[in-house]
């Protein structure tokens, strides 16, 4: 479970949720924004995770299966940043 005393533990639960299905898909992550600043002490105004992933286009589909029904996610958008190298959002619901 990730932990900071500085942000909400529903801010966390949300992030550790969508670690959990990157760690089941064996997707490699790296946490940064402000909840990872927090944890290392620096606090930040915005209460945001930013996860930075290598390209995964063989595990897009059961990563959107995964979370659709906790967060807004496009599909379409996940296959074009897993393409170009580039980013995508996903907003918890």
């Amino acid at each position: 479970m990730v932990t900071s005393p500085d942000h909400n533990p529903q801010d966390l639960a949300v992030l550790s949720q969508l670690i959990e299905v990157l760690d089941q898909l064996g997707i490699q992550y790296a946490v940064g924004g402000s909840l990872a600043s927090s944890a290392y002490g620096v606090v930040r105004f915005t209460q945001d995770a930013d996860i930075t992933v290598p390209p995964f286009l063989d595990r897009i589909v059961p990563f959107v299966k995964r979370i659709e029904s906790r967060f807004y996610v496009s599909q379409e958008a996940v296959m074009q940043a897993n393409h170009l190298r580039s980013s995508f959002n996903l907003i918890h619901i």
